[in-house]
């Protein structure tokens, strides 16, 4: 937009947001099943909200600062001891040991039976989405690793961003799934079920196994498929429930399985009527199957509940799972996406970043590289 080029998006679902997903429930609170977590720290999704006008307000508790369900509160200063340990443990580690050790190896290595410590490798499976034997050293120092933050949330649901954004481009194909791209020298061609569009670049924005579906002419380099073969997708599942009164302001992670739940205060500052869940890791998932509603509001005798909503990223047609999740030595693969030419990538995975901040930034490197490209076109 700001670079004076015409730009078409095409949509595969009826909405935009992908990943980013707030719901109004039946009492009027605004929840996230998608993306909800912004650390005041990560300047991009700050910036974009600053551009359009979009409050954001805390959230009210810290993401890394969780109590056990049905044991005693853990103190912070705990929290902050295991932390410092496991940091210690994985900065000392050579470059050679952290291109081929897990997230896995180095709580081991930091195992003190503590409680601190069992939420904490909850806490990062679980938002790794996939099993800590499988994960990046590298995760334990991302923005949802040991770092503290304040946390906040966009006033109006965090899809507010991207519906901004869908209006300042103007021409936002919904219901347009992208199943071709060819590409040539004289520009590029892109295939949907119902249409054919002529560009002179495109941008691919969409989730890992989903540009696995899409046939590519002439093939996509070497180094960009092994990347998509080699790079993992974590899995969760999300589950919303109302209440019909203001509940307490916690964040409670089980011992027994990767999934844990919270509330959180509005922009006013009062509790929002709604209690969140995230199972993450498909093992987490399939253990609260049936009876994650009642475990959750086992923990809430004197508040009411209403119909909960839920839903599984990884059966999501148009998803596959809900972020990447780096593998030791899978760094060195994210250069692939870094390509000037008539095609380019954008979207949290080709950073790594698996977050809302990380999706926002490598759209940005994808239009400077997509402006390059066509500057010397």
């Amino acid at each position: 937009m700001q670079s004076g080029l015409a730009v078409t998006v095409l949509e595969a679902q009826d909405r935009v947001g992908g990943r980013v997903r707030s719901v109004r429930l039946d009492n009027g609170a605004v929840a996230e099943l998608g993306g909800e977590w912004i650390e005041s720290g990560q300047r991009y999704v700050r910036a974009l909200a600053d551009e359009f006008g979009i409050g954001m307000s805390p959230v009210g508790i810290d993401f890394a600062h969780r109590d056990l369900i049905g044991s005693a509160p853990v103190p912070i200063s705990e929290h902050q001891r295991v932390a410092a340990a496991v940091s210690d443990l994985a900065s000392s580690l050579t470059a050679a040991d952290r291109s081929e050790k897990s997230a896995a190896d180095v709580l081991a290595l930091a195992d003190d039976g503590s409680v601190a410590l069992a939420i904490l490798r909850q806490r990062l499976e679980g938002s790794a989405g996939t099993p800590l034997s499988r994960v990046s050293v590298s995760e334990i120092d991302g923005d949802f690793g040991i770092g503290e933050s304040t946390y906040l949330r966009l006033d109006d649901g965090n899809d507010a961003l991207a519906k901004a954004v869908a209006d300042a481009v103007g021409d936002v194909r919904t219901g347009q799934p992208v199943h071709r791209v060819e590409s040539s020298i004289d520009g590029v061609i892109v295939a949907t079920p119902t249409q054919v569009f002529e560009a002179a670049a495109v941008v691919i924005a969409v989730p890992l196994p989903v540009i696995a579906r899409i046939e590519f002419s002439p093939l996509l380099p070497p180094t960009v498929l092994d990347a998509l073969s080699t790079l993992q997708m974590g899995t969760a599942a999300k589950i919303v429930v109302p209440t019909k009164s203001p509940p307490p302001l916690f964040a409670r992670q089980s011992g027994r399985a990767t999934w844990w739940c919270w509330t959180g205060a509005g922009a006013d500052g009062v509790m929002r009527e709604v209690v969140t869940g995230f199972a993450g890791t498909s093992a987490a998932i399939d253990a609260v199957a049936g009876d994650w509603r009642k475990q959750i509001v086992s923990d809430l005798p004197d508040v009411d509940v209403g119909s909960e909503t839920f839903v599984n990223w990884g059966d999501e047609e148009w998803f596959g799972g809900c972020y990447t999740a780096l593998g030791p030595g899978d760094e060195e693969r994210l250069d692939a996406f870094a390509t000037e030419g008539p095609i380019t990538f954008a979207g949290e995975h080709t950073l790594g970043a698996g977050s809302i901040d990380g999706a926002i930034q490598s759209g940005e490197l994808a239009a400077e590289r997509l402006c390059r490209f066509l500057a010397h076109a």
